[in-house]
């Protein structure tokens, strides 16, 4: 096993560990946030997702990008040099499709 140093953290059950992005107002897709929703949204990339439950599946993968609702229960902690966050997937409010 090689030991670069680095460490993943890797969430159980329903979790996910995202990685919040800095800007909502508008996203790659053109859709325009309006100010008052601004401060409920966060736009965030899905470092690591848990393999979900038989009653509940896994609906994000590593590397989506998702909206979620930020709260004051969240978790956050630092992977590597990055401030990173740990909540459970039904806070994820959708995730953006290619098409």
């Amino acid at each position: 096993m090689s030991n670069t140093g680095q460490e993943k953290f890797v969430p159980f059950g329903n979790n996910v560990v995202i990685l919040p992005l800095d800007d909502v107002a508008n996203d790659d897709g053109g859709l325009i946030i309006p100010d008052a929703v601004k401060k409920m949204l966060r736009r965030a990339i899905v470092l690591s997702a848990g393999p979900g439950t038989k009653d509940l599946p896994m609906e994000a993968v590593d590397g989506d990008t998702i909206y979620y609702q930020p709260h004051v229960n969240d978790v956050p902690f630092k992977q590597g040099d990055d401030e990173v966050v740990l909540l459970h997937q039904t806070r994820l409010l959708g995730k953006f499709l290619s098409i």
